[in-house]
């Protein structure tokens, strides 16, 4: 039963690096270009300490394509996520990252061959229809503010990046499945920088970036041991049952605000008023028990 709580690792971290996510994109850094170089180029300094306790080895070349699609995806998420970040509430916005869970089983069975029962079909529309209730703007009459749709972009593709690690770890371990991805995401980013227009929006933020290196780095430091618990579970476990124990996220940061907003109100942007509460976590509570149909 170790891999449960291994696999409790990347929502309690990765709740964390979401508050602080939203800090950096609605304070620090007015453009999600310069924010992801950052990200990338301050978590890649954190990849020597795979070696410290696993041994990383090079890949067969017939999986080169796959872990340069997954790099890409690591990439590409961040925009759509980052500019969720800007519209709604961190929990809000951690709660649908779990509409990808609907993908994730589809795909797992078309390229892993996970298959499937019919009661966590069931388990999967409970997780959207409370992922949709929770990104519902209540001020304007049925209509989801932005957050619900850059998160579906955003969960599309960490459902995909997820079943392609699954079947990356049919012929290398996870520390080789982990690291290399990693290193051709930020190959990926540093290129970009030919760009003129990326280059420019980088360059104005280094600034910001040298002033807040220490807080930066704490980021990246818990988002990489995030990283390792959700791919080291899915070695272990299903695609569907690690997305499953992930979808506990949104409840962590909503704690971590109640215990904390007061302290650091710059970094919390959570709604944390009586109603709002009661709401979410009836919410939390619905998507809790389409998590347990899906392990089920």
């Amino acid at each position: 039963m170790l891999w449960i709580f291994i696999a409790f690792i990347e929502p309690i971290l990765h709740a964390a690096a979401n508050i602080f996510d939203n800090y950096f994109s609605n304070t620090l850094f007015n453009k999600i270009s310069a924010l992801s170089f950052f990200g990338a180029f301050t978590n890649i300094l954190f990849l020597p300490l795979i070696f410290l306790f696993a041994h990383p080895s090079l890949p067969p070349l017939s999986l080169i394509p796959t872990l340069c699609a997954i790099g890409a995806i690591e990439v590409a998420y961040l925009y759509p996520y980052l500019k969720a970040l800007q519209h709604g509430d961190t929990s809000v916005v951690a709660a649908l990252f779990a509409v990808g869970k609907i993908f994730v089983p589809i795909f797992a069975y078309l390229i892993v061959h996970e298959k499937l029962q019919p009661v966590q079909y069931v388990g999967f529309f409970i997780i959207i229809l409370a992922s949709g209730l929770l990104s519902f703007d209540r001020k304007q009459a049925f209509k989801f503010n932005h957050s619900f749709y850059y998160m579906i972009i955003c969960s599309l593709l960490l459902s995909i990046e997820a079943v392609l690690y699954k079947y990356a770890f049919t012929d290398v371990s996870w520390a080789t499945g982990f690291i290399w991805p990693t290193f051709i995401s930020f190959i990926i980013v540093f290129l970009l920088l030919i760009i003129p227009r990326y280059r420019r929006d980088v360059v104005a933020h280094i600034p910001v970036f040298k002033n807040n290196f220490k807080l930066f780095a704490l980021e990246e430091l818990i988002t990489f041991g995030g990283s390792i618990g959700a791919t080291y579970s899915i070695s272990q476990i299903s695609v569907t049952m690690q997305n499953s124990i992930s979808s506990f996220q949104p409840a962590f940061v909503l704690l971590y605000a109640v215990l904390l907003k007061r302290l650091f109100p710059k970094i919390f942007k959570e709604q944390i008023d009586q109603r709002a509460i009661i709401i979410k976590i009836f919410l939390f509570i619905i998507m809790l028990l389409g998590v347990i149909l899906i392990v089920k």
